[in-house]
């Protein structure tokens, strides 16, 4: 759960700071946002021995698969909820002064706490999974080595527990 938690904290950092990234610069969202897209179509469990060969059967792993599983989603729906600021706010805001950080800061980022939040809501399940996925396959501890070991053991109860 603390790699879980570890990876989940730096994909939600990376998907916001990516996201600012792109809702300043629209250009700069044209590159990167269709490899993401292709990156995350990638099933975990084909992406999980390549992230082990590179980083080692060590925990360090387990929280980066988690950060690739938080990163995709929450940066989707990070951009939507920067974006989904009504036109008004954004012609309130220039109309004072505000420039583009300023409007970011104080109209964009109170509009997207929805998003963030539903984002945070999809994100959590699917880093544990990540998580879960790569001490089963890499690390031999934790509740994924846990769940190998009472399927080997033919004890139903304590894999689904």
């Amino acid at each position: 759960m603390i790699d879980a938690a570890i990876g989940f904290s730096f994909g939600l950092f990376f998907a916001t700071f990516i996201s600012v990234l792109f809702t300043l610069s629209k250009g700069l969202e044209q590159a990167p946002m269709p490899i993401a897209m292709l990156l995350r179509s990638v099933p975990l469990i084909a992406m999980a021995p390549i992230l082990i060969l590179i980083f080692g059967g060590e925990q360090l792993t387990v929280a980066v698969m988690g950060a690739i599983v938080v990163l995709f989603p929450a940066l989707v729906n990070t951009v939507f909820g920067l974006r989904s600021s009504s036109r008004a706010m954004l012609d309130v805001a220039t109309v004072y002064g505000a420039n583009r950080w300023a409007t970011l800061r104080y109209v964009a980022f109170p509009s997207s706490l929805p998003s963030f939040f539903a984002e945070v809501k999809i994100s959590v399940p699917g880093a544990i999974t990540g998580a879960l996925l790569v001490e089963w396959l890499a690390t031999s501890q934790e509740i994924g080595y846990g769940i190998i070991s009472a399927v080997g053991r033919a004890k139903t109860d304590e894999v689904w527990a």
